[in-house]
């Protein structure tokens, strides 16, 4: 698993590369490179914008463990964190198939 997200973090690197490339106007002058790079931003877009979304909810499960262990098992906001947790990994699941079908 961490190989693919280690894969998932080189690729967002490359997708900022890429974005910063396509806004340079040395780039802008030359319409066969542009288009080369223009499909390749194209072709990272959706699997980056899945990555950062497991991202995303990865540091929200961060955030509950440590509301949970802060609060006390039993406290009402514990109770709470517990089931935002549960939706939480299940949607980190949700994401992580994303990616794999990606």
């Amino acid at each position: 698993m961490s190989n693919m997200f280690e894969a998932l973090r080189k690729k967002k690197e490359r997708y900022v590369q890429l974005e910063k490339e396509l806004s340079s106007p040395e780039l802008l002058s030359n319409r066969e490179q542009y288009r080369i790079k223009s499909k390749e931003y194209a072709d990272l877009k959706d699997i980056v914008a899945a990555y950062e979304g497991y991202l995303s909810l990865e540091n929200e499960e961060e955030g509950l463990k440590r509301i949970i262990e802060e609060e006390g098992e039993d406290s009402e906001y514990a109770v709470m964190a517990k089931k935002e947790l549960e939706d939480v990994r299940a949607g980190m699941d949700a994401k992580k198939k994303e990616i794999e079908d990606l």
